[in-house]
């Protein structure tokens, strides 16, 4: 059989369901009948293809649909619809000829395999619309009507959770990095946390003179994501120290104490205010 061959109600076949609005019952029955008379798979085979196909379009327009197996089942259930009205086409029983129009009429309707709660299931509220307008006579609408706006809501939801994900990461990170430096923890604390590596209280001589810190270490950032991490001045030396330390260097290089944190935060926090 030619692909050319029109058939009943339905026209002509396709080898694809097009278009920017979600296949219609004509759709989806055209692309059938291709599978079955042109390309000869049977009707199983041919229907899983067709709501394969039709799948496509659906999860485009982000609206879940029910499971594969029902919308399989719906399909081949218009097909044998189909098949009655054809066997009764020559009939001039007014019965017969009000089924054939309201089944031609329906051709170009939406081959609605939605999920029974997809309007609660749908965030976007134009996606919801988008649906309820499919599902009007005719499909008004189209897909590419709100694909640029909904694609700019998706790209900064994406990068929200991106950053949400590299948060936590960081806290993970901190929390790690605390645990490690435990034994920093007493109650006598450590030297380094009594003293200023900036600054040298006492101009002592001989060789055993501290070293001056001259690296700055602090920055804005830094800063930003101690205040963030709800990490105190205390907590924040014990973690620098053991970073650097971690890293091979000297921590009496660069400027890390209780003062030079809390400067550093009162900085941030007047540019971010």
């Amino acid at each position: 059989m030619s692909s050319r061959e029109k058939l009943f109600i339905i026209g002509y076949m396709n080898h694809q369901i097009t278009g920017s609005k979600l296949p219609s019952r004509g759709d989806c029955l055209k692309v059938l009948f291709y599978n079955m008379r042109i390309t000869k798979l049977n009707l199983n085979d041919s229907a899983s293809l067709v709501i394969e196909e039709c799948i496509v379009f659906w999860k485009k327009a982000r609206i879940p649909t029910q499971v594969t197996h029902r919308c399989k089942a719906k399909l081949i259930k218009l097909y044998e619809e189909w098949k009655g009205i054809l066997k009764n086409k020559n009939k001039t029983n007014q019965t017969f000829k009000q089924k054939e129009q309201l089944f031609s009429d329906s051709m170009n309707d939406l081959f609605d395999i939605a999920h029974q709660d997809a309007l609660t299931m749908i965030r976007i509220q134009e996606d919801k619309l988008f649906l309820l307008k499919q599902r009007e006579k005719g499909r008004p609408g189209s897909m590419l009507g709100v694909d640029i706006k909904l694609t700019n809501i998706e790209k900064r939801k994406q990068i929200r959770k991106e950053n949400e994900t590299k948060r936590k990461e960081i806290n993970l990170k901190h929390i790690i990095t605390t645990a490690a430096t435990d034994e920093y923890s007493s109650e006598s604390e450590p030297e380094y946390m009594e003293k200023s590596f900036e600054i040298d209280e006492q101009q002592e001589t001989g060789p055993s003179k501290p070293k001056r810190a001259r690296k700055e270490l602090l920055t804005s950032r830094l800063a930003a994501a101690f205040d963030k991490c709800k990490i105190s001045e205390s907590d924040a030396v014990h973690l620098l120290v053991a970073f650097l330390e971690a890293v091979s260097l000297d921590p009496s290089d660069y400027i890390i104490n209780r003062t030079s944190i809390r400067n550093a935060r009162a900085v941030y926090r007047e540019s971010y205010d």
